[in-house]
């Protein structure tokens, strides 16, 4: 699990919500990033792409970690431009 104050998880202005996301994905180690993992990890097991809530919390952090995340969110936004 994860034990952390709410203040260490409130984001504050749009910017810095902005700068935490990118910062997570492209590879933050932080109880924020233990979060988002966590959260990713429930909606893989709820969609069936993983067995149990252990895998997908192993999927969602290597996933983080590696910067696989960031690179999916940098591909949608030169979509979305083109």
């Amino acid at each position: 699990g994860v034990s952390v104050p709410v203040e260490a998880l409130r984001g504050g202005s749009a910017q810095a919500c902005r700068d935490a996301f990118e910062s997570i994905l492209a590879g933050e180690r932080s109880p924020r990033s233990d979060v988002v993992a966590l959260n990713a990890a429930l909606a893989l097991q709820l969609t069936e792409t993983v067995a149990t809530f252990g895998e997908g919390l192993e999927l969602a952090r290597e996933l983080l970690r590696s910067g696989k995340a960031y690179q999916v969110v940098e591909r949608a936004r030169k979509l979305a431009h083109e």
